[in-house]
């Protein structure tokens, strides 16, 4: 499965429990699951977390947006599974 066709489900601090889908930027690599990310939220940039890179998208009421890019890893893989079970 090639980058091109991955979608990053991102969370914000926000008081919404679902995670939202992004494009990663073109030519930059891939974001890990318990990274930083900047991306579009609203109608302003925002920082979230990715909770995972998946193959599919279910957009909920939109068009998948373009992640601005990443900036750091937050959390551990392992630490972030914890928060799903």
């Amino acid at each position: 499965m090639g980058a091109e066709s991955q979608v990053i489900q991102v969370v914000f601090d926000a008081p919404l429990r679902r995670s939202f889908d992004y494009l990663p930027p073109a030519g930059e690599p891939l974001p890990r699951a318990g990274m930083r990310v900047r991306a579009p939220f609203g109608r302003r940039p925002a920082i979230g977390v990715v909770a995972a890179v998946a193959s599919t998208s279910d957009p909920k009421g939109g068009a998948v947006a373009v992640m601005q890019g990443w900036l750091d890893a937050l959390w551990q893989e392992e630490a972030l599974a914890l928060t799903s079970q």
